[in-house]
């Protein structure tokens, strides 16, 4: 009862705090480029020589000194180059809506399968190696078929590849409402992971359809809110289905209410895939009647966009040049903090039912309670704290903070187990994850030069995330088993490696700006300077 009761208070001083910080994120910095530049103390003639603040312009208009001098870092000048805000960065296109859905849509039935299958395996005979081998075969598929279909995508397009990705989960779903044996269980498991391309595939699909940084950012954040939705819907959906074929239908086998929980999972992935038919068609229609009218306008205008779009390639073909030898250490370096990210993920969900049964004397209800508590922890940071953070304090700024607070929150959960406080750093934990994971994501996607290297750079983020799946339960397995005899700070060794690692990676974020930021300074510099 004490950790119900905690577990729901500090939830709610959770969201209470995600809405201010948003807030404050979201009106506490001025939006101008230019003249509303923050306060900085270095600034001030008495401590700095450099040029007044007010002259501040985006970085590649300073000089040399200006661009690494103290008083124009990225830190000072948060707001001083930020892109004006305007009504339309707050918008999503009505294409986006499809894709979200999908993303429910599959995670709604993974979801399920998660909560569902290992009870239904363990009632076929199946013993524990025979459930985790479930799970590896589903980690496997998708660590290694990730990327290829993300590929895929990028020539067949991005609402086909999620279509597929929706058969892929229909088909698995009706393999395990039909399947009597353990081997054809596992195999349905190992065929939805080589269609669990999702998140990837909707991540790039989403970022093409958005023009501004803001509309990049949210959109991303709309992305893993749904993800973590469906993570939170798939076992209601289950609970709900099973109660009703019990209560209504009077089933009472367990066999066939399993079966009708899957089978009901196939059909609603189906019925997505006719919506998500319907709705891409009706707004290609659209977008081709806006072509059409839009070709319709005077030469004058015409003639206007056309120089529009070739400064604008231009500027893109020069950006891909600068970009293209700074890619071979930003995007693995990105997917070693999608690692940290992920390995913090596994601690905190299937690691933390061994901690917290075995320390703080959690039954089945306080977990599910805590697991639900941290969803929608989750679901909250993704909507009202990610996207004003990001806008103002930056992409790499942004992932840095998400990794120190990911840090804080692992020791101070593994450390102090005393409640509301232990339960609250178990919460910072989430937050941090919702941040880290949507930051690293966009960084991913602004590192990336055209729209098919950026697709194959989210594909192969999300393959590291499932391969973290594989190694880190294992090694943190173990770290748990050799910490349990301690006598401080039982059973804390996998929390610790984790925050020491993601301490490590905090700065990384804003070196990796630092040094994009210095080879573009040196490139756009004249022959006769660089010489």
């Amino acid at each position: 009862m004490v950790a119900r009761t905690s577990s729901i208070s500090s939830t709610c001083w959770v969201l209470v705090t995600l809405a201010v910080l948003g807030r404050t994120a979201a009106f506490g910095f001025s939006s101008s480029p230019v003249s509303s530049a923050p306060f900085c103390w270095k600034s001030n003639p008495k401590f700095c020589s450099a040029v007044s603040l007010e002259k501040s312009a985006p970085l590649q208009h300073l000089s040399r000194y200006q661009q690494y001098h103290p008083c124009y870092s990225s830190t000072c000048l948060w707001s001083a180059v930020a892109s004006p805000v305007t009504e339309n960065d707050d918008k999503l296109p009505s294409s986006v809506t499809p894709i979200l859905l999908t993303v429910l849509a599959l995670i709604v039935s993974e979801g399920i399968a998660l909560s569902t299958l290992p009870l239904h395996l363990q009632s076929l005979g199946a013993s524990p190696v025979q459930v985790g081998m479930s799970t590896s075969a589903f980690s496997v598929a998708q660590m290694v078929c990730c990327p290829l279909l993300v590929r895929l995508s990028s020539r067949l397009g991005r609402p086909l590849a999620l279509r597929l990705c929706l058969i892929g989960a229909a088909v698995s779903s009706s393999v395990i409402a039909v399947s009597t044996t353990i081997p054809w269980l596992i195999a349905a498991r190992f065929v939805a992971g080589i269609f669990a391309a999702a998140i990837p595939v909707a991540q790039a699909g989403v970022v093409d359809l958005v023009q501004t940084p803001r509309q990049q950012t949210l959109a991303l954040s709309r992305v893993s809110a749904a993800s973590q939705t469906g993570l939170v819907i798939g076992p209601i959906v289950s609970a709900v289905v099973q109660s009703v074929l019990y209560r209504w239908f009077n089933i009472t086998n367990r066999y066939a209410v399993v079966r009708g929980v899957f089978s009901c999972s196939a059909l609603f992935a189906l019925t997505v895939l006719g919506i998500s038919t319907v709705a891409t068609t009706s707004t290609k229609a659209v977008t081709t009647n806006e072509e059409t009218t839009s070709s319709a306008a005077p030469a004058t205008v015409d003639g206007d966009k056309d120089k529009q779009s070739a400064s604008s390639s231009v500027a893109t073909t020069t950006q891909t040049n600068d970009d293209k030898h700074t890619d071979f250490y930003v995007q693995p370096s990105l997917r070693i903090i999608a690692l940290a990210a992920g390995w913090s993920l596994t601690l905190s969900v299937a690691i933390y039912s061994l901690f917290a049964s075995r320390f703080l004397q959690y039954g089945q209800s306080q977990l599910s309670l805590t697991y639900s508590a941290g969803a929608a922890t989750v679901i909250a940071t993704q909507i009202l704290l990610v996207p004003p953070l990001v806008l103002r304090a930056g992409q790499h700024l942004s992932c840095t903070m998400g990794l120190l607070t990911l840090a804080a929150g692992l020791i101070g959960s593994s450390l102090i187990r005393t409640h509301p406080f232990h339960m609250a750093f178990y919460l910072l934990i989430r937050v941090a994850q919702g941040v880290t994971d949507t930051s690293t994501a966009t960084l991913v996607a602004a590192a990336s030069s055209t729209p098919d290297e950026r697709a194959n750079n989210l594909g192969m983020i999300q393959s590291t995330r499932a391969g973290a799946r594989i190694v880190t339960p294992l090694l943190s397995g173990s770290l748990f088993s050799r910490s349990c005899t301690w006598s401080r700070g039982a059973g804390a060794l996998p929390y610790l490696v984790n925050a020491a690692l993601s301490l490590v990676l905090s700065p990384l974020p804003m070196i990796l700006k630092r040094r994009q930021q210095r080879t573009k300074a040196i490139q756009q510099q004249p022959e006769g300077e660089a010489a």
